[in-house]
């Protein structure tokens, strides 16, 4: 079902799946991992017009985000997470491959580690789950707002519409008919809803691209 992801993945991103799956499996890492939302990450990254990444919550995606920065050199990613647990899986995960991620951790042991701006602006969001006990993910997106302005926002488990992804959106001043949803291999979890800041903007053909025929 994931085989054309997993060898996508492997040609492009340099990431071997069974290899990715044995060292997240031996840092703990095993839960909502897909081949298809790995390349989505990739391409979005890869692209020439990102430079600055934002990420709340960490995991699998600091991995594969966190490699392609790293191995392209001029770009940067800084991932907000609130448990502990998750960081140090994520720390462990990307130091097999020589990789110190930075992963600021906001929670109650760390109570001034939460930022309240960021000097740069991002062109990249990865959401997946609060960054804080005060903030979760979309009070996060509202609290930066200024510095995500112009990105393009991908949020995770956006199946549930509890979840309150596009009135955040929509408070963000954005409209919906810029959003759109991934998910190509037809999962009943694990959907991704990409918000562009603009009509047509350069980067929507990608996530056609990222179905893969």
């Amino acid at each position: 079902m994931y085989k054309k992801w997993e060898t996508a993945l492997s040609a492009e991103a340099r990431i071997n799946w069974d290899d990715a799956i044995a060292k997240l499996t031996i840092c703990g890492n095993t839960t909502g991992i897909y081949p298809d939302v790995g390349y989505l990450l990739f391409r979005f990254a890869n692209d020439p017009s990102v430079q600055y990444v934002l990420e709340f919550g960490s995991g699998f995606s600091t991995y594969v985000l966190a490699k392609t920065c790293v191995k392209l050199n001029d770009k940067y990613i800084v991932t907000l997470e609130s448990e502990k647990e998750w960081a140090d899986k994520t720390r462990c995960i990307l130091g097999t491959h020589g990789i110190n991620p930075d992963i600021v951790l906001c929670n109650e042991e760390a109570p001034n580690a939460f930022p309240t701006a960021f000097t740069a602006d991002f062109d990249l969001v990865w959401i997946d789950g609060p960054i804080s006990p005060e903030a979760g993910r979309t009070d996060a997106c509202l609290q930066f707002s200024e510095n995500i302005r112009d990105a393009v926002l991908l949020f995770d488990d956006a199946q549930d519409d509890y979840r309150g992804i596009d009135p955040c959106i929509e408070e963000l001043g954005r409209s919906l008919d810029n959003a759109v949803w991934f998910n190509p291999s037809g999962r009943t979890d694990r959907h991704i809803r990409i918000s562009f800041p603009t009509e047509n903007h350069p980067l929507l053909p990608l996530v056609e691209e990222c179905t893969l025929p």
